[in-house]
């Protein structure tokens, strides 16, 4: 399971809670919103106990392999809501950040064809061996965008920060 607490300026324990299912789960970056809420990104194999009701994606996309996870707690540790983000190959999520009005931009790595990337967006087609994915969401848990980044089929790109530009935008 992937762990996350919250400390207190005096090095206290605030609160603490796992986070997973019953495979490997693991917490890769994490954000603190404006109004003290937690926002968790990273990777898992579960099958289970990761997505809440109505998530964006409910289910584990890549059979065998690992999706990423995106999960949002209140200040006090309660779990708002979670989704698997992916498709049907490896993805994982390596770096989020949370923007003034509570969005919430964050990126990782791909080798899915298929991951939930949306029309429009500077590449929102696979270019093969690995590409970073960079995607914005709301604060509920929507999807805002989704795109790839990368080159030639053979390379591999992966995206390992995030950081948001006056809220108007996403540098990854």
């Amino acid at each position: 399971d992937a762990y996350v607490a919250k400390f207190a300026a005096n090095g206290t324990r605030d609160w603490g809670t796992y986070f997973g299912g019953s495979a490997k789960d693991e917490a890769r970056g994490v954000a603190l919103a404006p109004n003290g809420d937690v926002v968790l990104v990273g990777t898992t194999a579960s099958l289970a106990g990761i997505a809440t009701t109505g998530a964006f994606q409910t289910t584990l996309a890549a059979s065998q392999l690992t999706d990423g996870l995106v999960a949002r707690f209140t200040s006090s540790g309660l779990r708002i809501w979670s989704t698997y983000f992916g498709g049907s190959q490896g993805d994982e999520l390596h770096d989020v950040r949370v923007a003034s009005d509570v969005t919430i931009g964050f990126c990782g790595h791909s080798t899915s064809p298929d991951a939930p990337t949306t029309p429009g967006t500077a590449s929102p087609n696979y270019a093969g061996g690995g590409d970073a994915i960079i995607a914005l969401f709301t604060g509920a848990g929507a999807r805002l965008w989704c795109t790839y980044l990368g080159g030639n089929e053979g390379a591999s790109e992966s995206a390992r920060g995030t950081a948001f530009v006056d809220g108007t935008g996403l540098v990854a």
